[in-house]
């Protein structure tokens, strides 16, 4: 919790890197001056003033008419032309030594959208948003993917101009199947599914290559019993850890790799047959 900082400052520590505040953001949960709130809870739903009175961040600025500047449409049109010409700025730095490059968003909000948080924002608003960042990037020459380590609709994602889409296979395979139509046409299209397959927290310990392999072929038929089309399914496929491997010890992240490199040389046939 952030009160836990202090007690570090006092221990002489001088850096901090920490998840809490996006693995709470995405179920809602924010830190304030005044302590946490919860912004899906029913009392916030008809609330649009400024999260913390006379903070001048761009979350909490407020439009002429009082409303965050998500809201305005030139606010909001700046916010996401601000987002694209930072990845803009990471594509060239990275050509001279890169010959392909892939700018993944990660969007763990996402998690809460269709909930209060989200009330007045419209699905077409968050595609909009999405596939004005999408094509700068693009634009660039390079491709875009979007991590979504929570629940989400997908179908929201899936109906965007993004490349690839990151979920947890682990936690929230099930979630992904609710969308066959909408997952056909984005593989159809050309999308790339890539799947979280590998656990990124204390279940590591425990997991084998055989493991990761059998997550991996009973998703597969999941979907295709679904109705997804298994040879696309298997066409435009990724392997990757379920989210981020920060909170793991260096150990821990050197299996989750070992892992993923013994899928990635090992032959098609023998890991989906």
């Amino acid at each position: 919790e952030p009160e836990d900082m202090f007690i570090g400052v006092a221990a002489g520590i001088d850096t901090f890197d920490c998840v809490l505040p996006t693995r709470n953001g995405r179920n809602g949960g924010l830190y304030t001056l005044r302590g946490k709130i919860q912004i899906p809870n029913a009392e916030y739903i008809d609330d649009f003033s400024a999260i913390d009175e006379g903070c001048d961040c761009p979350v909490c600025t407020l439009d002429e008419n009082g409303k965050p500047i998500f809201y305005h449409p030139l606010f909001r049109d700046v916010a996401v032309k601000g987002m694209g010409l930072k990845a803009i700025w990471l594509i060239e730095k990275f050509k001279p030594i890169a010959e392909n490059i892939i700018v993944f968003f990660d969007e763990p909000s996402l998690s809460a959208y269709g909930s209060s948080a989200f009330l007045g924002v419209s699905s077409s608003d968050v595609i909009e948003s999405l596939n004005d960042v999408f094509s700068m990037v693009s634009s660039r020459g390079a491709l875009t993917g979007v991590h979504c380590c929570g629940n989400t609709d997908w179908s929201l994602l899936m109906q965007t101009d993004v490349d690839i889409i990151n979920f947890d296979a682990v936690d929230y395979m099930e979630s992904l199947a609710i969308y066959p139509e909408q997952l056909s046409d984005f593989l159809e299209r050309g999308g790339v599914l890539a799947w979280g397959a590998v656990p990124n927290d204390g279940r590591i310990n425990q997991e084998t290559v055989a493991d990761s392999l059998m997550r991996l072929r009973k998703g597969v038929s999941f979907l295709e019993e679904k109705g997804v089309n298994r040879d696309l399914l298997l066409k435009r496929i990724i392997v990757t850890p379920a989210c981020g491997c920060a909170g793991l010890k260096v150990g821990e992240v050197e299996k989750v790799y070992e892992i993923l490199s013994s899928i990635d040389k090992m032959e098609f046939d023998q890991v989906f047959r």
